[in-house]
């Protein structure tokens, strides 16, 4: 099993959305805590109107940026403290520390709530802070937690959010804890043969998105050679596969469209330095182009409203592209 086989899912890129996120959620722990709401400027504006008290509805006991590190094993968790950032001090073996966004206790059942400045988010984050309050009693654990996402659109100062939340069962929460203690066990073995000098074999999974070392992985390099294979007879490949299994090759497509885009980025690094021959019998080199521009449509209504102009005038200045298909999972 490889060791990025264990990682839990997260962002190489930095984006605006990461920004907000960092900056959005201090003035959001301040109210939750009773605090006046500072923080930077920018994350300020980015929550200045959304409804927290309208989220928080019905709950009681509040409390925001609670620090908490679960023991997986023993299926236990302890309050390092409030508003103490990541400085979660010594963790022992099987504790994973988490910092629960807000939290508090509504229709007798423990209520948890991540907030979200960006577009994505992934429920492992959000099991272990359930085990954080499920497990704050080990003798007694809760049965149920009410955890949800709550994503913040910084663009509307807040006014505009989804939800994304449901009841999490302690059996779900307890099976989530037995995959965190199985995946950590696995890691001190593979610790002790790369120690001893053994080379384990490399296993392909979800998990290669996160590895560094993809562009380099003979399993991957496996998988690209299957693709171009395909990528010459398609039609006839995909012609005789069932829908079940083209709809298992998107899937794995899908999932492979990072990994690729990753690799092409070592590629064009490659390129740099020098140019790379390609079968057509061109060569990928690495140019230098100038930035685009473009023209915040919000900014120019708002400018074009100063200076008299009417939304039927902003509305003639405007080109709209051709309606087009677009792919989406949906239930």
């Amino acid at each position: 099993m490889c060791g990025a086989s264990h990682v839990l899912p997260q962002s190489s890129k930095h984006n605006d959305f990461m920004y907000r996120g960092t900056e959005g959620h201090e003035p959001l722990a301040n109210r939750l805590n009773g605090k006046i709401p500072g923080g930077t400027e920018r994350g300020l504006e980015f929550v200045k109107d959304f409804p927290l008290d309208k989220v928080m509805a019905g709950v009681t006991k509040w409390r925001g940026e609670a620090a908490f590190a679960v023991n997986v094993k023993t299926r236990s968790s302890r309050l390092i403290g409030i508003n103490v950032g990541r400085e979660y001090g010594k963790l022992e073996k099987y504790e994973i520390p988490c910092t629960l966004d807000a939290d508090g206790v509504k229709a007798d059942r423990a209520f948890v709530r991540d907030w979200k400045f960006g577009v994505s988010s992934n429920w492992w984050q959000l099991l272990i802070q359930c085990m954080a309050v499920a497990y704050d009693d080990p003798e007694n654990p809760l049965s149920e937690v009410d955890a949800g996402f709550v994503f913040i659109d910084g663009e509307t100062r807040g006014a505009e959010y989804r939800e994304d939340s449901r009841i999490v069962s302690l059996e779900e929460i307890d099976d989530a804890a037995d995959k965190m203690v199985a995946a950590w066990d696995r890691v001190e073995s593979m610790d002790r043969a790369y120690a001893n000098g053994d080379d384990p074999m490399t296993t392909e999974g979800s998990w290669c998105q996160y590895c560094g070392a993809f562009p380099h992985c003979p399993s991957k390099w496996n998988i690209a050679r299957a693709i171009g294979s395909m990528a010459s007879t398609p039609g006839a490949i995909l012609s005789a596969m069932t829908q079940e299994e083209q709809g298992q090759l998107w899937a794995i497509l899908r999932e492979r469209k990072k990994m690729i885009e990753d690799t092409m980025d070592v590629l064009k690094v490659s390129a740099s330095v020098q140019p790379l021959p390609l079968p057509n019998g061109k060569r990928l080199v690495m140019l230098r182009m100038k930035g685009g521009e473009r023209v915040d449509k919000k900014e120019a209504l708002r400018v074009l409203k100063e200076l008299g102009a009417s939304d039927d005038d902003y509305a003639a200045v405007i080109k709209k592209s051709a309606d087009y298909q677009q792919a989406k999972e949906t239930r």
